[in-house]
């Protein structure tokens, strides 16, 4: 099994020590620095999948800090972890190149979550031939392990249309959309039950048994695409008994981008252009359009 190399930078030496020992436990290898600088040049001279920072108060440092760590090493995740707790500073930092933003307060198996994540994440060799247009309809089973193997054939040609640059926050999107068709879709497993079950360290339990239950195991999922020269369109569509998109069922809305539990819905409108919902909100129709400026809109006002 190969080692994932994890760089933490945390000048707070006794949470240092709380993740240095958290993340060796699980086998990984740590590389634990304490200041910004001495991260840059670790990333210099080591090769590391996952970056554990926090960011400069000042916007503008922060965003430049994320720049740096992405010029040094493009293929590592960036983990950022903060105090203060803000939405604006986690939609900052994903806009600026994180994989994701963490509160410091984060429980262990949170963290270790999200890594997984990070580490599952397979982009596919994006397609440079000059595909003017292409439809593909794929039903899957109710596996999330094997998500990423079907957003692999759904990007192949989307570099093509909104930028290679582009192309892993068009897949992160699609991920947590079609991960919600599956768990809160397909299985019904409920906000709250999902949350619990992490705490408790058996929501591989809880998915099983899900699994295991041909009411919920023999429903699919259905993804439809479709590329036009300057748009990607892709209709994710569940078997379930749908959701209120209106008033989800999050505990605390505010926070939801700092959390593991309830963001799917928030991530996905922050990575797409375009994010409807059907009136039973079992089906949802998302939009990635090209680098045109002007194309770009807010979400529909449906969906507020």
């Amino acid at each position: 099994m190969v080692e994932t190399r994890i760089l933490v930078i945390e000048k707070d030496s006794t949470l240092r020590g709380l993740l240095i020992e958290g993340l060796r436990v699980k086998g990984h290898a740590v590389f634990p620095v304490q200041d910004r600088a001495e991260g840059l040049k670790v990333l210099k001279e080591e090769k590391v999948d996952i970056v554990l920072t926090d960011l400069p108060r000042q916007r503008a440092r922060g965003l430049g800090f994320l720049g740096r760590i992405k010029a040094i090493e493009p293929q590592a995740k960036v983990i950022v972890m903060t105090r203060d707790g803000r939405e604006e500073t986690a939609l900052e930092a994903r806009r600026g190149g994180a994989f994701d933003c963490l509160k410091k307060s984060v429980a262990f198996w949170e963290l270790h979550e999200v890594i997984e994540k990070a580490l599952s994440i397979q982009y596919p060799e994006i397609n440079k031939v000059f595909v003017l247009e292409e439809s593909k309809r794929i039903v899957m089973g109710n596996q999330i392990d094997q998500i990423w193997g079907v957003i692999k054939q759904l990007l192949i040609c989307a570099g093509n249309v909104c930028g290679e640059a582009r192309v892993e926050e068009l897949g992160l999107g699609l991920y947590e959309v079609i991960v919600n068709a599956i768990e809160h879709g397909n299985l019904e497993i409920t906000f709250e039950e999902k949350c619990r079950a992490m705490e408790r360290n058996s929501y591989d339990e809880l998915l099983n048994e899900r699994l295991s239950n041909p009411t919920y195991s023999r429903r699919r999922v259905t993804i439809d695409y479709h590329m036009l020269p300057e748009e990607l369109h892709y209709t994710v569509r569940d078997e379930g008994k749908g959701f209120d998109w209106r008033n989800p069922p999050f505990s605390d809305p505010s926070n939801n981008l700092l959390t593991p539990c309830g963001r799917g819905v928030l991530l996905a409108r922050i990575y797409l252009d375009r994010v409807e919902f059907n009136e039973k909100g079992n089906e949802v129709h998302l939009v990635k359009y090209g680098d045109r400026d002007e194309k770009k809109e807010e979400n529909t006002e449906k969906n507020r």
